[in-house]
């Protein structure tokens, strides 16, 4: 930004008109170049007079729009005011003046204040008729750039924006990313086979794991069902043994009872109770292989329980089940990544532009934080100040003495 302080002063004082002012100014009026022309009167001078100097441009232009005479009689002029005092103009026309140091006639209003946009002057001294925004507030000057951003956005939509820049204020809209999503998901479901998928959802540690549990579960079940045949034929042989003894228990209870007095009724009595340990002992082994067996049952249905679950769980990763969930992960794995860079997807995927995407309602753009923060990160001259990218900050003084506040400066062409 380029700062100046200038004073002004009134261009009121009489100079003394020179032969060549008079000789020139003769011409002039002569040729019949109209006096209020600024730019015809420029012409002239530059194009058929062939001059250059700048002073006696501005000098000879100013004489003879301020003190045309309509007789010509330009030889009887002595002295003159060279320009009206600059405090009968606009502020920003002395602003603009000052900063372009040429006296304030040549500058003339070509638009005004409106809707957003800066009022403009041109400068019809210089041979491009240079032309300048004015305003004496940030604020307005902020808005005129927010407009001007609007135009670009209106002639050219998001082909007139750096895309890089642009992608941060760009957002799918939910159908969108909802639609596309699948689509990929689906694309990316053709011809992928189970090992892929499962690497793909990261469970194939699971899965063998799962795999080896139901090869371990079935061992298990063989070996139960092994021990608990084989605890059967033990239950079985005990079963049969204790049935022999509670017969001849039963048998020499039989005799013992019918004779008391018998001979050997002590022997029978001892074999009695003999006998009949044995049976407590094999009552005993029986309850212990009723019991294991029971124990057994109950580890078979846990086994088969198990088995089953495990065979539910393996389903998960196998088949139509392991397809739909891969088809979920993908959904997800793109849904995310149109979320998080649309611009990219709209790169690689998309055929149409930026452009028909918002027309269609696929993409939506924060115009208003792209405005904003384009401007924060540019400044306001780089839209304003279209020709240089510069804005130049002027102070005017009154009468008084008084220094304005700043007025803001901006060339456009």
């Amino acid at each position: 930004m380029k700062f100046k302080t200038i004073i002004l002063e009134e261009w009121q004082i009489d100079t003394e008109i020179t032969p060549l002012d008079k000789r020139l100014l003769k011409v002039l009026h002569k040729q019949k170049i109209d006096h209020t022309d600024f730019e015809n009167i420029l012409l002239f001078l530059r194009k058929i007079l062939s001059i250059t100097d700048k002073d006696l441009l501005k000098r000879i232009t100013l004489l003879y729009h301020n003190n045309y005479m309509e007789d010509g009689k330009y030889e009887d002029l002595t002295s003159a005011k060279i320009s009206k005092s600059v405090y009968e103009f606009s502020d920003n026309i002395q602003a603009l003046s000052n900063a372009l140091d040429i006296d304030p006639n040549f500058i003339k209003q070509t638009s005004s204040e409106e809707d957003g946009y800066l009022p403009t002057y041109t400068d019809n001294f210089s041979e491009g008729h240079n032309e300048y925004s004015v305003t004496d507030s940030r604020d307005k000057a902020m808005d005129a750039a927010y407009q001007h951003l609007e135009d670009i956005w209106e002639d050219n939509g998001a082909s007139g924006w750096n895309q890089t820049f642009l992608q941060n204020y760009v957002e799918p809209t939910h159908w969108f990313i909802e639609e596309e999503s699948d689509i990929r998901a689906r694309e990316d479901e053709k011809g992928v086979t189970e090992r892929e998928a499962r690497e793909e959802l990261g469970v194939i540690e699971e899965y063998d794991s799962i795999i080896w549990e139901i090869k371990n579960t079935k061992d298990e079940i063989k070996n139960n069902v092994l021990e608990m045949e084989e605890t059967e034929f033990k239950k079985d042989e005990i079963e049969k043994e204790k049935i022999i003894l509670q017969k001849e228990i039963e048998s020499l209870s039989d005799y013992d009872d019918y004779d008391d007095d018998a001979v050997n009724y002590n022997e029978y009595q001892n074999d009695i109770i003999e006998l009949q340990n044995r049976l407590n002992q094999i009552d005993g082994k029986y309850e212990e292989q009723l019991t294991k067996i029971e124990w057994l049952n109950d580890e078979y249905e846990n086994h088969i329980e198990s088995l089953e679950n495990d065979k539910e769980e393996k389903n998960k990763y196998e088949g139509d089940q392991l397809l739909k969930n891969y088809v979920e992960e993908r959904i997800s794995y793109w849904s995310e990544e149109i979320m998080n860079d649309v611009m990219w997807y709209f790169d690689h995927y998309m055929d149409g532009s930026l452009d028909e995407a918002l027309d269609h309602g696929d993409v939506v753009v924060d115009k208003d934080g792209l405005f904003h923060n384009s401007i924060n990160r540019y400044g306001v001259a780089d839209y304003l100040a279209r020709y240089d990218g510069r804005e130049d900050e002027i102070q005017i003084k009154d009468k008084e003495g008084n220094f304005s506040d700043s007025f803001y400066i901006y060339r456009i062409n």
